[in-house]
């Protein structure tokens, strides 16, 4: 499999996000504070297709539909904008993310390079919990090394916003039996320790696809870094047994 370049620390973190849904944190934290390429029509200001903004001016945001859904669509780069736009005359405007979040609507989502070769979809939400928490998702990326011992055990102080997203988004997903938490450091690290997440699927969903949608519905209510792992009879990993044998689902679905 080809893997697109990318352009910049943003085009990065989404490529890591979408190998590994519990890299998404650190995707949101760099697309809060990133500059984004918005499509317009009219004339164009340079070759390269962008157009300077006059102060006061309004900025009319183009809209695309998608399974019934409304999206703003953005790009990381001129690369995933030649790629996403057909129209090879379209300019574009150059905006911090953040200055579009401030009063974000309800009902828009946010759409990360339509059609280019790296892309997400963010729902209403998701768009705002950028805006009002721009380091929710700061995470290191250190990993213990090989022969580190990997502590387990739970935590006297509840993540509860973020444990009733869990809970909401395996609900509303019907396809989730239960969800389990635990708190995971190296020991001898000095970093925070991580919470994990544990999901017990039903049979035929795909693990990856799963985490890849459910990440970035989850991770604006984290207050820290997080993983998700699947918890199944057929995964032997020291965390999944420690979740099935040691504690007990935060969620169980009806019937």
């Amino acid at each position: 499999m080809t893997f697109p370049e990318p352009q910049n620390e943003v085009e990065s973190a989404l490529l890591g996000a979408a190998e590994d849904g519990s890299r998404f944190p650190e995707f949101f934290r760099l697309l809060a504070g990133a500059e984004v390429m918005i499509p317009q029509p009219g004339d164009r200001d340079d070759a390269s297709g962008e157009r300077r903004i006059e102060d006061g001016a309004e900025l009319a945001l183009p809209l695309v539909e998608h399974e019934g859904q409304t999206y703003v669509p953005v790009f990381t780069s001129k690369e995933q904008f030649r790629l996403g736009v057909s129209d090879r005359e379209m300019a574009f405007v150059r905006l911090p993310i953040g200055s579009l979040i401030a009063e974000w609507p309800e009902d828009h989502g946010l759409a990360v390079n339509p059609g280019g070769e790296m892309g997400v979809a963010l729902d209403s939400r998701t768009v705002r919990g950028l805006g009002k928490s721009p380091d929710f998702g700061a995470a290191s990326t250190q990993q213990p090394g090989g022969g580190s011992t990997v502590l387990l055990g739970g935590s006297a102080t509840e993540p509860s916003r973020f444990l009733g997203a869990v809970a909401e988004a395996c609900r509303s997903h019907g396809g989730v039996r239960a969800a389990y938490r635990a708190l995971m450091a190296a020991e001898g690290e000095d970093d925070k320790p991580q919470i994990v997440i544990g999901i017990e699927l039903d049979a035929g969903i795909d693990p990856e696809q799963f985490f890849a949608d459910f990440g970035p519905r989850v991770a604006p209510a984290a207050e820290g870094s997080f993983s998700l792992v699947v918890v199944d009879e057929t995964n032997l990993s020291s965390v999944a047994r420690f979740m099935l044998l040691e504690t007990d689902p935060f969620f169980v679905r009806d019937g």
